[in-house]
């Protein structure tokens, strides 16, 4: 917006001083620079106003997690067990979030009663980084998994670093222990 004030002072200020048959050619020539100048900043705040995902991918609903699996399988009293070796062996807290493995749905769920009326009897999934121990359905951090896959995951973590420290040291004892990097959903899920 500056530039186009200096160049309309620039205009009026030739236009004051020179009186001569050049004068005409010189007005039209700072009037289409000017012109020009204000069509650019105008179509450049017109192209900000008009794509909001400039401003909108600081408030982005998706972050990148680095998530460690230990072991996956249909079964889940066997993972079960083995998220209870891998606690055993390492210390890991285990944080179930409450839910457990109704065998009537095939689902890990949130008890029947609990304080989330909307997923209460159903699956919640966990999706902030942590260094603790849960059974998860395996499709929420990888694309083409099957639905009812579950994973053994010993961590959720937002520093690739982190991640693989963690992976190296348990892969020591569960070799078939591999880290993720996925999209997760942070916003709202109700």
């Amino acid at each position: 917006m500056k530039t186009y004030f200096i160049f309309l002072l620039i205009f009026f200020f030739y236009s004051c001083t020179q009186k001569n048959e050049s004068t005409t050619e010189t007005q039209e020539v700072v009037l289409d620079s000017v012109q020009n100048k204000f069509d650019t900043i105008s179509q450049q705040e017109f192209s900000r106003e008009e794509t909001p995902t400039d401003t909108l991918s600081e408030f982005s609903e998706t972050e990148t997690y680095y998530v460690i699996v230990v072991d996956t399988s249909l079964n889940y009293a066997q993972l079960h067990k083995k998220m209870f070796d891998v606690q055993h062996a390492f210390k890991i807290e285990i944080d179930t979030m409450g839910r457990y493995y109704n065998p009537t749905k095939d689902l890990i769920v949130l008890p029947e009663d609990d304080e989330d009326e909307l997923y209460a009897g159903d699956y919640f999934p966990r999706r902030f980084p942590s260094e603790t121990l849960s059974l998860e359905y395996l499709s929420l951090y990888k694309n083409n998994s099957n639905d009812k896959t579950i994973a053994v995951v010993s961590g959720i973590f937002e520093q690739e670093k982190k991640a693989d420290s963690s992976l190296k040291k348990i892969q020591k004892v569960f070799p078939k222990t591999f880290k993720l990097k996925t999209e997760m959903f942070v916003g709202c899920l109700h």
